[in-house]
């Protein structure tokens, strides 16, 4: 028999996954985003009030589903995502998670929830554009504003018709790595910079 917590944990994973579900059905195919537990409510509340499909964590008793549940509820649904977790795309257990079901993530700095809220409006046409492009991918705000992207998908370059996985490595020296589940490698060499969605 399961314990009582792993009962009702299973059970708010299964409500939660049901109203997922029902916004998107709601929404039909439209931009949705939540923000996760690492983010106050009410910075969704703040974009509700503007009727933009912004939500919290809290509004489909998410907080206490474990990260390897959540992630494929969302990105079966295409919701984009809101964090502030940084080591959320280095853990080795989860990025494949993030990868495999297409999630797209918008990191974003620990700050007081108004002052999120407002950097996220300063951006939010930045925000649609890059949340309706096909996933994975990841952006990252800094505490003055700028949007960065960490990584992005692209169509594959050998035409395999899937999608190519590319992200940064060292920005800087202008380092990428590039994937795609045909076999294809991303090497600076062969693959011209335009191809990948990489400045010339």
């Amino acid at each position: 028999m399961p314990s009582n917590s792993k009962a009702g944990s299973a059970n708010k994973s299964l409500d939660g996954a049901k109203a997922l579900q029902e916004l998107r059905n709601r929404s039909g195919t439209g931009l949705l985003f939540l923000c996760d537990e690492n983010i106050s409510w009410q910075v969704a509340s703040a974009f509700q009030e503007l009727k933009l499909p912004v939500y919290s964590f809290r509004d489909f008793e998410l907080r206490a589903v474990p990260d390897p549940v959540w992630i494929p509820m969302v990105g079966q649904q295409r919701i984009r995502i809101f964090t502030s977790d940084k080591r959320i795309k280095r853990d080795r257990q989860e990025r494949p998670l993030y990868e495999k079901f297409r999630v797209g993530l918008f990191t974003v700095p620990q700050v007081k929830p108004v002052h999120l809220a407002q950097i996220l409006l300063w951006r939010w046409g930045e925000i649609k554009e890059a949340a309706a492009g096909e996933g994975p991918f990841h952006y990252q705000f800094t505490r003055s504003a700028q949007m960065i992207r960490r990584a992005w998908s692209v169509e594959c370059p050998t035409l395999c018709g899937k999608f190519a996985y590319m992200r940064v490595i060292n920005q800087s020296k202008k380092i990428y790595e590039g994937r795609c589940s045909c076999g294809w490698r991303y090497d600076q060499n062969t693959t011209p910079a335009a191809t990948v969605g990489l400045p010339r």
